[in-house]
């Protein structure tokens, strides 16, 4: 008999507390995942740093969650629609007041 085992991690980040060492944990955390053959890693990060203007610091914020091994990021309400052709990887920006409205149906 051949199983095949998927093994897919769903990476929430907390908005509490300071920002700089909850995203170096989501890091740690999405590289962990990977190191323990995870076939798909999925981060849903605080995104702090997508509420600036200023390209350099999302094009970090991508590069950093590529190279930890993140496949796929869910977002809430990116400040500017266009911050998710900076990935390589797939973006979901989920709209929150959409969301919250839809449940109220």
């Amino acid at each position: 008999m051949n199983l095949y085992v998927v093994k897919m991690f769903f990476i929430v980040q907390s908005g509490c507390g300071e920002i700089n060492a909850n995203l170096m944990k989501l890091l740690i955390m999405i590289n962990a995942c990977k190191i323990a053959s995870a076939s798909r890693v999925t981060a849903v990060p605080y995104f702090p740093y997508a509420r600036q203007d200023r390209k350099d610091k999302v094009r970090e914020l991508k590069r950093t969650l590529s190279v930890a091994g993140a496949d796929h990021i869910i977002t809430m309400d990116l400040h500017a629609s266009q911050i998710h052709r900076f990935f390589d990887i797939p973006v979901d920006n989920l709209l929150q007041n959409r969301l919250l409205f839809d449940g109220f149906l």
